[in-house]
């Protein structure tokens, strides 16, 4: 690996000349000076016209992604206004302002807006704008991702996956962040969020999918302080109030981000097991509620050395406290016996997370190209302590364990990127990472009806050296884009009261990626993509914390977790706005959870676990639309996976559908009124079988004076969101359900204060560390 690495640098030393890319902003105003509200932004080729990027006006202004230098046709559209075209030559940053000719006379007693599409759709990539739609309205940025097109929030809100891509990858402007973090952040600040089927070898080896989040535009010289306010009402209330300010002064760029939020927790889980080799069975009910104070502070500053060259700092802390006891009720019989048993368990849960990170961006003027260095601290803690009790047969409350758990981790990570434009087509990326953790889990049982105790201290040690090259270039109607991602891993976990190592692994794995657009005119085109991926477990699921859920059920972690390596071979036809896509994935080792009987403990203990295989496809049809102030976008997947290991019972796999229609309506007087439904048919899977639900939500705002915005905003009106699922494995028969918590009726106000116009910055972040989403 060190070999490849030298290999790296001085290839990177060796890079020619190539050309530059540059930044195309606009303000866009009206004949009578006004800003305009929405409009079409497009950026075709001088000869055939054909569109080579896109964007959105908002309030007045536009702000394109850095265009190769070279010649332009500049095309404005908006309902009511004459089509505006610019021929322009790029060959720097450049900040133009166009005046929109009216093409009919608008009535003075009523002035009808064109509602655009928050929603595009390119070459199978989603592209959602947030601000001024009906997803602005929501408490949280997970409640926002929640409503996007495929995208599934787990019950307990603590994963996201998207359908038939698993775990995505998340990124705040191209810096990875964590689930956590990235609820932190005030839906108010966010400008759009893509979600990205096919993403490149730059991007970390885990990432199937990519959900990257873009904040608002950086602002000229001045201050500006957004407040947000939200009250919702689910099972509990729940308060949320977020601030952001920004300073920008000169070279020095100064942002500050505080959030407090009132969670009030409702989670209950209902399980049916049977152990049929002891006629065993267990029916289960547990529900957990209680609040949860959450601080979230963050910040940063950038700062300009010269022109083309940044130094950036930023961290963030979040912290809550969660005092939420879990009640169980349940019957446990056993042949002819059974035992009523309700089950106490009161403490308190402290979890604290920092990250911390400085990178350095610089322009190579000399070599046409981009240097880029960066490092990252982070710190994971957990802390719980529990009283458990159990009630046999309504004989009474007994105190029966105290248990003391504590999870750590810290992780460094480095890296070293170079970028270069190699021609008017072609760009070379090249990079280098390295990556540490460090895990200790504590735990101290004492069990008070044995006079027994069991204390274990495991241990968790993980190295991964990156280094990856990556080539995107065109020629004629063909785009190519092809890269490899090496990487060498060492994992080691072991119990300190133990002489040998638990887990003690080393892999070298090659990652290689490739998509190919072919444009049959201006309107069409088909792109054929291939990515070799990884799946990697979170590690707190590396490690020995475990909870009480029932005396002969426990839910525990799974130290000896193995990584899931994906194959994916997809093609996506794009037609305008409209795209059908067909992919096809083979997983080795898949992660699911299941419950195994522990012999040695005599009890049940439901845990992630490694499968042997998945396959299955996806067969995807997207459709954006829009009509004066109406715009709606259709989704709809039509799956097939199939879950195979030797332990299980196979029950056959069938088709499903996955249905999202989202409606937006742009009404007078500033006002936006927004309707969703999306849900799931019935699913086999293999192993598992799981239920069908449908969910039903809307909202509706109104911005005042440009400054103050009130919005209520509903979800899952018919409280049909309860996730359920059968399967059997290992001669247990196991039925599910957990019902979420998430029909909401949520009020929001959201105001800004102090002066500042948007402008455009030229300081593009990366990410540091890409594997914080596996700290949770």
């Amino acid at each position: 690996m060190e070999k490849l690495f030298l290999c790296s640098l001085l290839l990177i030393s060796h890079i020619g000349f190539g050309q530059n890319q540059y930044l195309l902003s606009g303000k866009v105003r009206t004949e009578s000076g006004r800003s305009l509200d929405y409009g079409d932004v497009l950026v075709l080729h001088p000869t055939d016209s054909s569109l080579i990027e896109y964007t959105a006006v908002e309030q007045g202004d536009f702000s394109l992604d850095p265009l190769e230098a070279g010649d332009y046709l500049l095309r404005i559209a908006a309902l009511g206004y004459q089509d505006y075209y610019q021929k322009l030559t790029l060959n720097q940053d450049q900040t133009i302002t166009i005046l929109l000719a009216e093409s009919t006379k608008m009535l003075d007693e009523i002035t009808v807006t064109a509602a655009r599409n928050a929603i595009s759709n390119k070459d199978g990539n989603l592209k959602v704008t947030i601000d001024h739609s009906i997803f602005a309205n929501q408490a949280t940025t997970l409640d926002v991702l929640s409503l996007l097109p495929g995208v599934q929030l787990s019950g307990d809100r603590q994963s996201l996956t998207v359908i038939g891509k698993g775990a995505p990858l998340i990124y705040l402007e191209n810096q990875s962040i964590t689930l956590d973090q990235l609820n932190a952040i005030p839906v108010a600040t966010i400008k759009h969020i893509e979600i990205i089927n096919y993403p490149s070898a730059r991007y970390e080896a885990e990432g199937r999918a990519v959900i990257l989040v873009t904040q608002q535009l950086n602002f000229s010289d001045g201050f500006r302080f957004d407040m947000t306010e939200i009250a919702s009402f689910r099972h509990r209330f729940n308060h949320y109030l977020s601030t952001n300010a920004s300073l920008k002064r000169k070279r020095l760029e100064l942002k500050a981000d505080f959030s407090y939020n009132y969670l009030g927790i409702w989670e209950r889980i209902r399980n049916e097991l049977e152990l049929k080799e002891r006629a065993i069975i267990l029916d289960q009910s547990s529900l957990s509620t209680g609040p949860r104070p959450q601080f979230i502070i963050g910040g940063g500053l950038i700062y300009q050395l010269k022109a083309g060259e940044y130094f950036s700092v930023n961290a963030n802390l979040s912290t809550h406290v969660t005092d939420a006891p879990i009640n169980t009720s349940s019957t446990l019989s056993e042949q002819l016996h059974i035992d009523n048993i309700e089950s106490l368990v009161v403490g308190k849960e402290h979890r604290d997370f920092f990250s911390s990170n400085i990178s350095y961006n610089k322009k190579l003027t000399s070599s046409n190209s981009h240097l880029f260095m960066g490092i990252q601290y982070s710190n994971y803690l957990r802390d719980l302590k529990s009283d458990i009790s159990n009630n046999y047969n309504e004989k009474g409350l007994v105190l029966s364990q105290i248990r003391d758990q504590n999870f750590q981790i810290d992780a460094f990570a480095a890296r070293l990127d170079f970028e270069k434009t190699m021609n008017k087509a072609g760009r070379l990326e090249l990079g280098l990472r390295y990556y540490q953790a460090s895990a200790d889990a504590f735990l101290d049982f004492q069990f008070l009806e044995t006079m027994m105790a069991l204390v274990s201290n495991y241990d968790y040690e993980e190295r991964n050296y990156a280094a990856y090259g990556q080539y995107t270039g065109a020629s004629h109607k063909l785009k190519y884009s092809f890269g490899l991602h090496s990487e060498s891993t060492t994992v080691k976990g072991r119990f300190k009261e133990e002489t040998g190592w638990l887990v003690n692994r080393r892999q070298n794995v090659l990652f290689p990626k490739a998509t190919f657009t072919y444009a049959m005119d201006s309107s069409k085109s088909v792109t054929l993509n291939y990515a070799k991926t990884i799946q990697r477990p979170n590690y707190l699921n590396a490690s020995s914390i475990s909870t009480f859920i029932h005396p002969f059920l426990e839910f525990a972690r799974n130290a000896n977790l193995r990584s899931t390596i994906d194959n994916e071979l997809s093609i996506n036809f794009q037609y305008q706005n409209q795209s059908i896509r067909f992919s096809y994935v083979d997983k080795k080792d898949p992660v699911y959870f299941s419950v195994l009987y522990n012999q040695a403990q005599d009890r049940m203990v439901m845990s992630p676990q490694n499968f042997e295989q998945e396959t299955g496809f996806d067969l995807t049809l997207t459709s954006p639309l829009s009509y004066k102030w109406w715009t709606v976008t259709n989704t709809l997947i039509l799956s097939r996976h199939k879950i195979k290991d030797s332990r299980a019972i196979i029950k056959g796999a069938t088709p499903y559908l996955y249905y999202y229609s989202n409606h937006q309506f742009k009404l007078p007087q500033s006002t936006v009124l927004g309707l969703f439904v999306w849900g799931l048919s019935k699913r086999k899977e293999g192993v598992f079988e799981r239920n069908a639900y449908w969910i039903l939500g809307g909202s509706i705002s109104k911005t005042i004076h440009g400054k103050l915005q009130l919005a209520i905003s509903f979800d899952d009106l018919l409280r049909a969101m309860n996730l359920g699922e059968t399967y059997t494995i290992n001669q247990i028969e196991a039925e599910s359900t957990f019902f979420v918590d998430r029909k909401n009726m949520a009020f929001s106000l959201r105001y800004s204060f102090g002066k500042q116009t948007k402008a455009n910055s030229s300081y593009r972040n990366k990410e540091i560390d890409e594997q914080l989403n596996r700290i949770n």
